[in-house]
């Protein structure tokens, strides 16, 4: 998956200031807050970035994304349902937005006093859905199987009407 912004911040409540950054390719984003989630994970830790039981998450944020020195999207991640992350990291998506490239600049508040979690050296990161970019690899290569078939069909057809 590609990663545009990856930056290490601070989950204690306040503004994250971020730098812009430069996306190339028509996808959907994800704004993701992500900690280590190396071993031992504390039992609590998927609740706090994911909620449970009922609960919502401990993590709470607000964005917004300007394109071009305007205001384009904002959002709270109180909507968002989605977990991040790998092996090695815990994370929790507060929002997405599609685009086609450029330059933007992504501000977030963490409204919650989550500043135990920065222990586990948080980072925001702006990565591209890897399921949105290959959507396009997927029917680019199921086209060319469609156009054999056609071409199959065609020749079939050729070979029916002599």
């Amino acid at each position: 998956m590609l990663i545009h912004l990856d930056k290490p911040v601070s989950l204690s409540r306040g503004h994250l200031d971020t730098a812009q950054f430069s996306v190339k390719l028509d996808s959907a984003y994800h704004i993701q807050l992500e900690v280590d989630g190396g071993f031992p994970i504390p039992d609590h830790l998927d609740c706090v970035l994911w909620g449970c039981n009922g609960m919502p998450s401990v993590l709470q944020a607000s964005w917004s994304l300007s394109h071009a020195g305007k205001a384009e999207l904002s959002g709270g991640g109180e909507g968002t349902n989605g977990g991040s992350g790998d092996l090695s990291t815990l994370g929790r998506v507060v929002g997405c937005f599609k685009s086609s490239g450029g330059l933007y600049q992504l501000d977030v508040d963490v409204l919650s006093d989550t500043g135990f979690l920065n222990a586990r050296h948080p980072r925001l990161r702006v990565q591209a859905d890897g399921k949105g970019y290959g959507r396009k690899t997927d029917l680019y290569a199921g086209l060319s199987s469609v156009a054999g078939l056609l071409m199959v069909i065609g020749a079939a057809l050729f070979l029916v009407s002599r």
